[in-house]
Order: C-alpha cells, then structure tokens, then sequence
C-alpha cells in the first residue's frame, strides 16, 4: 500500500472528499480513552488500568509505559464491558 498502487489508490479515495493517511497502519490506529480524564502524554499511563489484547506486544508496552495491563480476549470484550457496566 506504500508503492504506486497505494498511491494510486489514495488518489481515487481522495477525489471522493476523504482525507487518507499516507501510511498504513498494519494494526490499526489506536486511541486510549478515560472516563478519569484525558491521556495526552506517556506519563498519564502512570499506574493507570488498562485492558488489552492478549499479546505479549500490548503488554510490555503498557508496562514500559507504567501502566498496569490486564489482557482480555477480544471474544470476551462484550462481557467485560457488561460486568464493568453493571458495576457502575
């Protein structure tokens, strides 16, 4: 997707008034969220719960960060949500 194909295809997408990244991301955009309040930098991590997806990459990371991960499959998530709702 970064060679003249991709280019190509950026190009037709872009005619129809969306905006494309230049680059793919293989795993995806990711984007942290907080009900406690806003992660802007890496020191918002700090001892901050966080679930993630079962893989040693997640969870190295987050603990780099200072973060405590907990991994969850993603066949679990609607559950976990469930629970974490009704704990409310």
């Amino acid at each position: 997707m970064d060679g003249d194909l991709g280019a190509y295809m950026r190009a037709q997408i872009g005619k129809s008034g969306l905006v494309v990244m230049d680059k793919i991301w293989d795993n995806g955009f990711r984007q942290i969220t907080s009900s406690k309040g806003p992660v802007n930098s890496p020191d918002d991590l700090k001892n901050f719960k966080i679930r993630v997806p079962a893989s040693p990459l997640w969870t190295s990371m987050f603990k780099a960060l200072g973060a405590g991960p907990t991994t969850i499959n993603w066949n679990e998530t609607y559950s976990a949500l469930r629970r974490a709702w009704r704990s409310r």
